[in-house]
């Protein structure tokens, strides 16, 4: 099945092929992607994307979706064959891919440690903060290939939710 997704200014097509038992087939931007996903309770799924293990908190209202993702919110809307005869034709443009990414906090903490510098390059999956919530650590992690843009936050600091704590340039 194809869904024309609304994520940013742009949209794009992502193609769904159920190939059974909590398994599909995800096309998006010329690549497929092979993902497990199992709902473990309300608004909590488990996802493996490639043989990589993920934990996604998904709210749904409507067609938009919230996804926090290893401290990263994403958003989208899923448009409906009326609701994209509404958008300018510029918003009807396939998504470019972004330049760059700023991880946030995914809940009120302290950051313990700072484990990358400005400059630095870093791989998908790197460990790049360490925050204390509740008495318990969390890896801030890498979603993609980059470099460290800026380091916006210092080793003792409290943070918010939703306080941005480093940028990458993506590679």
């Amino acid at each position: 099945m194809e869904y024309k997704i609304k994520i940013e200014n742009g949209i794009c097509s992502v193609q769904v092929e159920p190939l059974g038992d909590h398994l599909y087939r995800v096309s998006f931007m010329d690549r497929a992607h092979l993902v497990n996903v199992l709902e473990v309770s309300d608004n909590l799924y488990s996802m493996i994307c490639d043989g990589k293990s993920y934990e996604v908190d998904l709210m749904e209202e409507g067609d938009t979706y919230e996804a926090s993702i290893k401290g990263r919110s994403y958003s989208a809307e899923i448009l409906r064959p009326g609701r994209m005869a509404l958008l300018p034709e510029e918003e009807k443009e396939t998504v470019a891919m972004p330049e760059e990414e700023v991880l946030t906090s995914p809940l009120t903490c302290k950051v313990i440690k700072v484990l990358v510098k400005e400059g630095e390059a870093v791989e998908a999956d790197q460990v790049l903060v360490i925050i204390e919530a509740m008495k318990m650590e969390m890896p801030i992690s890498s979603t993609t290939r980059g470099k460290v843009k800026e380091i916006l936050v210092r080793e003792g600091q409290d943070a918010d939710k939703g306080t941005d704590l480093l940028i990458l340039t993506i590679t």
